[in-house]
């Protein structure tokens, strides 16, 4: 494949524009100006991206799309989207599986689906109803709600909290526990009211030393305040998973395996806590706004495809230009925590 790929006439322009040197000097004075910074644009779905002070030019941006289009990328995001199987390693079968993190936030009929995506998107509905009945019922009994999860089970969904926390409900607070020392669980339940408190175990496997080992801390708290713990907590875990009982949860809301962790956020790993503090329609406002990004994605024509843009782009820094750093600097303190969560979605 990647002799194929370097054998490639877009593949070759781009190594002679590097080693010809033939790339934009931004540098040089009057380079830089307005008329660059409006060609080198795109704005689609309310958002907009400048990359006029990257190092390309007219020549380069065609020979990326070249490229995009003879790998088929765009159909492969379709492929992926509909459930086809895009996750393989050679030699381990338990491998070959669709990764359907898109199915978790479809908000489009579901006649539109075929396959694993339409299984998935079908599960989905069927959470998604468990946890509006469940916050119809309980919201109002709870003040605080804590989560205790790790890696993607923490990073997504606190990143989206704090940058979404101008929009909660009145008098309804969000925590995050990930930590395995004890002292985070100490600062965070140090100045709770327990009586009014939900807490959120999330663990995928249901066997998360880290997760289980902070659970068994905070249920002993509540034991301690002659609270019982399974009326102050629900799991987010896979079905038949070890923390599937529902003896020990207030409610169990199920995650799969077609979803991994790191790209869970609007999967029932985020939707428990945000649809809490959001409200549950907010909430769905917010999976609509990621379901037209997934469709955005899917669309054709490339040089108007947000997300293949900056993926082009990357392949460009990194592939060609050699940069290994890529600089990710929030313009908001509501954005402070989304560095750690894309750095994840990149490992």
């Amino acid at each position: 494949m990647k002799n194929a790929l370097k054998s490639n006439a877009h593949y070759q322009a781009l190594r002679h524009k590097v080693e010809q040197r033939q790339i934009p000097d931004l540098s040089r004075q009057g380079v830089l100006n307005s008329e660059r910074i409006e060609t080198y644009s795109l704005i689609q779905e309310g958002w907009a991206l400048l990359y006029g002070t990257d190092l390309v030019d007219t020549e380069i941006m065609a020979a990326l799309y070249g490229l995009a289009d003879e790998a088929g990328v765009v159909e492969k995001m379709n492929r992926l989207q509909r459930g086809d199987i895009v996750n393989v390693i050679e030699g381990f079968e338990s491998e070959k599986r669709p990764a359907l993190h898109t199915a978790m936030r479809w908000r489009s009929g579901l006649a539109e689906l075929g396959g694993e995506a339409l299984k998935a998107a079908k599960l989905v509905r069927q959470e998604e109803a468990k946890l509006k009945a469940f916050w119809q019922t309980h919201a109002t009994c709870y003040q605080h709600v804590v989560q205790v999860g790790i890696g993607g089970s923490d990073l997504g969904p606190r990143a989206l909290a704090l940058a979404l926390e101008p929009f909660y409900e009145s008098g309804r607070h969000l925590h995050f526990v990930s930590n395995i020392d004890p002292d985070e669980v100490s600062k965070v339940f140090e100045d709770l009211p327990l009586e009014s408190t939900l807490v959120v175990i999330v663990s995928k496997s249901g066997t998360t030393m880290e997760t289980l080992t902070n659970e068994t801390r905070i249920r002993r708290l509540f034991t301690d305040k002659k609270l019982l713990f399974e009326q102050h907590c629900v799991a987010v875990t896979g079905e038949h998973s070890p923390m599937d009982r529902k003896d020990q949860y207030l409610e169990v809301f199920y995650m799969w395996d077609f979803v991994g962790g790191r790209y869970s956020a609007t999967s029932m790993v985020g939707a428990v806590i945000l649809s809490y503090a959001l409200g549950f329609e907010r909430w769905q406002e917010l999976l609509e706004g990621a379901h037209r990004m997934d469709l955005h994605a899917k669309q054709r024509g490339v040089r108007d495809n947000l997300p293949l843009l900056l993926a082009l782009l990357g392949v460009w820094n990194r592939t060609f230009l050699g940069f290994e750093t890529l600089a990710l600097i929030p313009y908001s303190q509501a954005l402070s925590r989304f560095p750690a969560h894309i750095q994840q979605l990149d490992m």
